[in-house]
């Protein structure tokens, strides 16, 4: 959802076309700038901890949010350590899958994965605008945040290889 709706509440804040760019895209980059290292953390440290140190940042974050209520340097920061929480979290997540896909459906088994992350944003929108509402932004974000703890939660069940200490240059 806060990738369809923070644009608005920026809006709200009083944040220019310019600034919602700057500010949604921070979020993005952090998420690609850390993705090599994550590539190799994954392997070297293990996927569990990768995925539950994102979602740990992400959890961070979403509690970041209910500080950001003005237009500041704070809102950067608060979107970068998402983006990073996320390209941890997303790198680990679809690196079990892979390793448990079998050989001759791993394609498919991961399209089918990453499909089914996809289908949330038939739903979430809907359920979004009606939290919005009726609610307002800060429900909009402890909404996220309960859904980020059940998250670290439900990964408690996750079975992993072990890491396989490769190194890569």
């Amino acid at each position: 959802m806060f990738f369809l709706f923070y644009n608005r509440y920026l809006e709200g804040l009083g944040a220019s076309a310019a600034q919602i760019g700057l500010y949604m895209g921070t979020m993005a980059l952090g998420s690609v700038v850390v993705r090599p290292l994550v590539g190799t953390a994954v392997d070297k440290y293990g996927r569990k901890r990768l995925i539950y140190f994102g979602i740990i940042l992400m959890i961070v974050s979403m509690a970041g949010y209910f500080l950001c209520r003005r237009l500041s340097w704070m809102i950067l920061a608060v979107r970068a350590l998402h983006g990073i929480g996320f390209g941890c979290y997303i790198t680990g997540i679809f690196t079990v899958v892979a390793d448990d896909a079998p050989m001759t459906r791993r394609a498919k088994v991961i399209g089918v994965f990453g499909l089914s992350g996809m289908s949330t944003y038939a739903v979430a929108p809907t359920v979004a605008e009606w939290i919005i509402a009726r609610l307002g932004f800060q429900s909009l974000f402890a909404f996220g945040l309960v859904w980020l703890v059940a998250g670290l939660i439900l990964s408690r069940g996750l079975k992993e290889q072990e890491p396989s200490g490769l190194e890569f240059p």
